[in-house]
């Protein structure tokens, strides 16, 4: 059973991990929805 089983595991974990990894969510920033204000000196 486990032979099936872990492969399908592991390629759900890592189309998980890849779907996450591309969500462009930065360190920064804990949640998708809360980003901080760049400084003014920053921005030029």
């Amino acid at each position: 059973m486990h032979k099936k089983f872990f492969p399908l595991l592991m390629s759900g974990m890592a189309a998980f991990l890849t779907f996450f990894a591309n969500s462009g969510i930065s360190v920064n920033s804990w949640t998708a929805f809360y980003e901080p204000d760049i400084p003014e000196c920053l921005k030029k």
